[in-house]
């Protein structure tokens, strides 16, 4: 008699068990590691994708601005706002109004992007210098200013000065890092400054005593283009040195 060969199997723990359906341990780890890894990859790309929309926002939306600043400059002169329907500074208003909204945006961006109390404190100028160059592009509107003070420019010579404030602290940090700064860099900065000297020594020839000077107007009107055009310049640089 032949003995009995008995074929014994030892079923591994972690096995699958198709007829109760329970799903292998081992796998199952496996599993979840691997989506986890797959959910840490898709969220560092949508992270990548959000970083770069903001940084696309940031850099083009400066030819905006820069647009916007140019058109409210040219309609400061005299010889251009006269042939508005209004035959005022309401264009020019609604130019500003939109220029420095867009910089106040891009300015936030870069406050919550900012770290450590200096940079956050820079960057928090840099929000002050716009919203009260807002302040006073909404004066200049025609009906908006009835104290019979020049609010519009005082908050333009305010704004412009902060401005440059900012910027300078920019440059400061800068060069106290030591961090090696790109030609690109150091145009797109200087840009933004003189600028500013334009928009701020053109706001001086649109105080009261010079509003009834047609040609101080022009003279005014004539520097804020100058600004603009030094905001494409900016623009222009920061694309380069970004990209």
């Amino acid at each position: 008699m032949m003995p009995k060969v008995v074929h014994s199997f030892h079923e591994p723990e972690d096995a699958v068990d198709v007829e109760n359906g329970t799903v292998d341990t081992a796998v199952d780890v496996v599993t979840k590691e691997d989506h986890g890894e797959e959910a840490l990859h898709l969220s560092e790309s949508d992270g990548n994708k959000g970083s770069r929309m903001l940084l696309y926002f940031t850099t083009f939306s400066r030819f905006a601005v820069a647009s916007f600043l140019t058109s409210a400059g040219c309609h400061v002169i005299p010889a251009v706002y006269l042939d508005t329907p209004t035959q005022d500074f309401k264009y020019a208003s609604i130019f500003f109004i939109l220029a420095t909204g867009l910089l106040i945006v891009n300015a936030m961006i870069d406050f919550f992007q900012a770290r450590g109390v200096v940079a956050r404190t820079n960057a928090f100028l840099h929000i002050l210098a716009p919203a009260v160059l807002e302040a006073g592009s909404i004066s200049l509107y025609p009906g908006i200013n009835k104290s019979g003070q020049p609010l519009a420019q005082y908050f333009f010579l305010v704004g412009t000065t902060i401005v440059c404030v900012a910027v300078f602290w920019d440059i400061g940090r800068l060069l106290h890092r030591g961090s090696a700064v790109s030609i690109a860099s150091i145009v797109s900065q200087f840009s933004v400054i003189v600028g500013a000297v334009n928009f701020n020594y053109g706001t001086a020839f649109l105080m009261p005593e010079y509003l009834t000077s047609d040609p101080a107007i022009a003279k005014g009107g004539r520097f804020f283009v100058a600004g603009g055009v030094c905001f494409f310049v900016n623009a222009f640089a920061t694309l380069s040195d970004k990209f």
